[in-house]
């Protein structure tokens, strides 16, 4: 039994990290990952036939925290493990994150055709079964990745952009701002500073709102925006992102990134003359070199300390950085930009010393020709082509000087060129005669500067306009905030508001089945509609953050209007008239009747709130043969036009285009909450359909609702008189676990006068005793249970139960409906409210042997 409990333990804790793992912050930090390695350490003791699912989940999860550490090797080997799992299993989700992983690692280790098959093969798993969230845009940010690597940054800024828009369609803003760093990165190599400002900033504005914050990714963001700054000498700005950047990050798991962020702080404040400060922290760093020189990292680590002590004025210790760092193999047989830029340091440094220029000529043209002739030839520096200018001209080599000096200046128009956003311009054919070049290059750069100073004056023009759009987008975003806090209150009070509904309802029905005189039956039937309309608001503010699912039902359309008719009326008062046309049609919809209905009513409700001083409300239905005139895909048996218009003071010109967006409101607070439209839209569209605005001007609007047609004609009503539930139960044993007094004892009620002898607990803990007090002639033949219940919960209550009898009925209840196990034959699930004859139905069939539990209308 207790390993049973642990691993039940497990596989909850495992739900949770996959939650984190999947979900848009993605914030594998703090102890994700000892949780993560205490959860495989639990399913291996479990093996492979009680726990192979849960084992192959937790090591893509554990490999995820070893990648995000920094630690390929590892998580390739952990990925290795998983894969026969994955495949045996058809586990999608785990097979996208493991070959995005692969992919990412293989970049990093500069494997760039293993990195491309791995991309392909997550690719293609996600296109042969999408999964909800952000896989697709991981995707693309590692196509972007690749493509960089390869050199083509135009491909990569084209992914980026795509991965960026659809984080904004998605309101993925923590995907959004790792997709914002990388373009970020991408834009600076190109030398588009203020680019690569903007995106970082934007990035760094994202990472501060999550909560907690993750420390690691904002301590990267606040570095590179000091070594931008750095590199426009804005040196006062970058000390304060060093600074941010020191408190973010921490020695355990960034510490090269540490040290590149304190020796940035350390320029900065040299630039700045606080010499002193500066000092102190580069030559700790120098003396702790043989502790960092080993490390991933250590050559751009040992640049930025060579440009510290340079600044220091001490070019002894600049050369004994520079010939430390070269000295490690790793560094001197890579091709980076970084051991070009230790051997410049190096040149500089023994020249400052009074070393003989001559003997440094070998060395210099060894560094400006590069690598031998067939390996890649990367771009020279900008800090090589100083040193070129500066030993030229001691050699008195003015013609290479100028050269060097040509290719410097041109770098530098190329930077301006990409801080302004601009393509860099065809190069000139340069004149043979030396003269001539020099003329050539200064009529350039005069008109380069001039049509800098035109570009410069659309920028700002520009730049007004996109701070215009941005104030706007920042104001959606608040909204979207706001919805999100809504969806969050309303799922926090829904599983007591249903099972408040449930208890109301459930007596309703109870009392309905006794004789009523007109007066009573007429006054509980306004019960029971306000109780229903109860449960479709908490439906529609569920809605909010998960698409509501709608009721399967057959809904005749003459007696829909018919039933809604009176509600409609009420609504509109007396100072509006109601004209209705065109509903005798004996089409046929398919969906839930309730959310339908509230669809109309919400549009009345605009339309009286149009009309304050009274006017006329119209509803048209009309039956189109062509659904393809209505834009509306798979009715094969026509379209149901709905149009509802008014005679009102219509929709603002400039509210149009956002009448759908969640939380818009043309009305002041105290009237509306601006979920109306967002919520009918999407139920019209789960129902096939859509909701459209037609036209709307100063004298009235008109919205129009479409809907496919399930059938011709349906000769039974919606909403039934209540009759007395079938006594399908009679003599058998039903036991109930629900935590709920309320709605155990109702339950309990409804089941007893159907026939059936029912055993009730309070919780699962107590549910299990009784079935094991029982003889095992004498146990239930169904269970009823709460899915969540104090001591023991429904999921763990079955899984004990299956032990004993793995063919038990069991129906699971909950006012949570993304909770529900996926169902079976024998384990069914009914949503909180229901009625009692939903539930009595429900067990019949249960205890029908071969019936489908996905038969009753109400669960699918």
């Amino acid at each position: 039994m207790k390993d049973t409990q642990s691993i039940t333990r497990a596989r909850i804790e495992l739900d949770k990290l996959r939650t984190l793992a999947l979900s848009d912050y993605g914030g594998l930090q703090g102890d994700f990952g000892d949780r993560a390695r205490q959860c495989l350490k639990i399913f291996e003791s479990a093996g492979y036939a009680s726990a192979g699912i849960e084992l192959a989940q937790a090591l893509v999860l554990t490999a995820r925290d070893q990648e995000a550490r920094g630690h390929g090797t590892e998580a390739l080997a952990l990925v290795e493990r998983a894969r026969p799992l994955i495949e045996a299993y058809g586990l999608t989700e785990e097979a996208v994150t493991a070959a995005i992983l692969e992919a990412n690692v293989k970049v990093v280790a500069n494997d760039l055709e293993a990195a491309e098959a791995a991309i392909e093969l997550a690719a293609r798993q996600l296109e042969r079964t999408p999964i909800e969230g952000t896989s697709e845009v991981a995707i693309w940010v590692v196509r972007a990745r690749l493509a960089r690597r390869r050199g083509d940054t135009d491909g990569a800024l084209a992914w980026l952009e795509r991965a960026r828009a659809r984080c904004i369609e998605l309101r993925a803003r923590g995907t959004l701002m790792r997709v914002m760093l990388n373009l970020g990165v991408i834009r600076y190599e190109r030398r588009e500073l203020l680019l690569a400002i903007r995106a970082h900033t934007q990035a760094v504005e994202l990472a501060q709102e999550e909560r907690p914050p993750r420390r690691p990714f904002l301590g990267k963001l606040e570095l590179n925006l000091g070594l931008m700054h750095a590199d426009n000498e804005g040196f006062k700005q970058a000390a304060r992102h060093f600074e941010a950047s020191i408190k973010w990050l921490d020695e355990k798991d960034s510490g090269g990134l540490l040290l590149r962020a304190r020796l940035g702080s350390a320029k900065a404040k040299a630039a700045q003359g606080k010499t002193r400060e500066a000092s102190l922290v580069a030559h700790q760093l120098a003396d702790q070199a043989t502790d960092w020189i080993d490390q991933p990292g250590a050559g751009d680590i040992a640049v930025d300390l060579c440009e510290v002590l340079w600044r220091l004025d001490q070019p002894a210790e600049v050369l004994a950085s520079s010939n430390l760092a070269l000295g490690e193999p790793h560094i001197a047989q890579s091709l980076t930009p970084a051991r070009a830029r230790l051997r410049a340091w190096q040149l500089r440094a023994r020249a400052q010393l009074g070393e003989p220029i001559q003997q440094l000529r070998s060395d210099l043209e060894l560094l400006i020709a590069g690598p031998p002739e067939g390996e890649p030839q990367p771009e020279l520096p900008t800090l090589v082509l100083e040193v070129a200018v500066e030993l030229f001209e001691k050699l008195e080599d003015y013609r290479q000087a100028l050269t060097f000096q040509r290719l410097h200046e041109e770098r530098f128009f190329e930077c301006m060129r990409g801080m302004l956003g601009r393509t860099p311009a065809t190069k000139e054919p340069q004149a043979k005669d030396k003269h001539d070049a020099l003329i050539t290059d200064l009529v350039r750069h005069l008109r380069l500067l001039e049509q800098a100073r035109t570009n410069l004056e659309h920028e700002t023009s520009q730049r007004r306009l996109e701070a215009k759009q941005r104030l706007a987008a920042e104001a959606r975003l608040e909204g979207s905030r706001r919805l999100e806090t809504v969806g969050r209150l309303a799922g926090s009070v829904a599983h007591d508001f249903n099972n408040l509904l449930t208890v109301i309802l459930g007596n309703l029905a109870l009392v309905e089945l006794g004789p009523l005189d007109s007066g009573q039956r007429t006054a509980l039937e306004a019960v029971q509609i306000a109780g229903e309309s109860g449960a479709a608001l908490v439906r529609r503010l569920l809605s909010l953050g998960h698409a509501p699912e709608p009721k399967s039902q057959l809904i005749a359309v003459t007696t829909f209007i018919n039933e809604t008719l009176p509600m409609m009326r009420g609504i509109m008062g007396s100072s509006i008239a109601l004209d209705v046309s065109g509903f005798d049609t004996p089409a046929t919809l398919r969906g839930d009747a309730t959310q339908l209905q509230s669809v109309l009513l919400n549009l009345l409700i605009n339309a009286r709130s149009a009309m304050p001083e009274g006017g006329r409300v119209l509803l048209e239905c009309q039956l189109l043969d062509d659904s393809k005139d209505a834009g509306i895909e798979d009715a094969k048996l026509g379209v149901l036009r709905i149009r509802i218009s008014d005679t009102g003071s219509g929709i603002p010109p400039e509210s149009v285009e956002f009448i759908f967006d969640p939380l818009f409101t043309t009305h002041g607070p105290e009237v509306g909450s601006g979920i109306g439209l967002t919520s009918s839209r999407d139920i019209a569209r789960l129902h096939g359909g859509d909701l459209r605005l037609v036209e709307t001007s100063p004298s009235g609007t008109t919205f129009e609702l479409l809907l496919p047609v399930a059938a011709a004609s349906l000769p039974k009503v919606i909403l039934p008189t209540p009759t007395a539930p079938k006594s399908d139960l009679a003599g058998r044993r039903i036991l109930i676990a629900e935590d709920n007094a309320q709605i155990r004892s109702l339950a309990c009620r409804a089941l007893e006068l159907a026939g059936a002898e029912v055993l009730a607990a309070p919780d699962g803990r107590d549910a299990l005793a009784l079935w094991h007090s029982l003889l095992p002639s004498k146990r239930p033949e169904l269970v009823i249970t709460d899915i969540i219940m104090p001591r023991l919960g429904g999921h763990e209550l079955i899984e004990a139960l299956r032990a004993d009898a793995p063919d038990l009925p069991i129906i699971t209840i909950s006012a949570y409906s993304e909770r529900k196990p996926k169902t079976t034959p024998r384990l069914a699930f009914l949503p909180k409210p229901f009625s009692m004859s939903e539930l009595i139905e429900l067990a019949a069939q249960q205890l029908t042997s071969g019936t489908e539990s996905d038969t009753n209308p109400s669960l699918s």
